[in-house]
């Protein structure tokens, strides 16, 4: 998330991230728009709570590019993945058996600023 125009967009002071930083908008730009990632992020978060396989103990992996950010979080023996598309273009997704949630999807599309949570 960008927090300003400081360096690494003020998410971290570190020389490098795991995790892609945009650069696009900060979170003062955003707070008004629903369709923001700043938006989006609030509503993972409110999947994060209801979904016990995002819970701190379970493995993470990361799979991702510089726009599209996918991770696997497991418990061992139940799994989901998560899609977020923080590029500026529709992002095709295959092979999803099972769409728990999703926000900013068409068929097999994650469209800018949206995600899908599946199995």
């Amino acid at each position: 998330m960008e927090w300003d125009d400081s360096i690494n967009s003020g998410f971290s002071k570190a020389k490098d991230i795991y995790l892609p930083v945009s650069g696009k908008t900060s979170v003062k730009e955003q707070e008004e728009d629903k369709d923001s990632l700043l938006s989006t992020v609030k509503k993972l978060i409110e999947v994060k709570k209801e979904c016990s396989l995002f819970d701190v103990d379970n493995d993470i992996n990361f799979l991702r590019d510089d726009e599209i950010l996918i991770f696997e979080r497991t418990d061992g023996v139940d799994s989901v993945f998560v899609c977020i598309n923080l590029s500026d273009s529709d992002f095709e997704i295959k092979n999803i058996k099972k769409r728990l949630y999703s926000e900013k999807m068409s068929e097999n599309k994650v469209s800018p600023g949206g995600f899908v949570i599946f199995k």
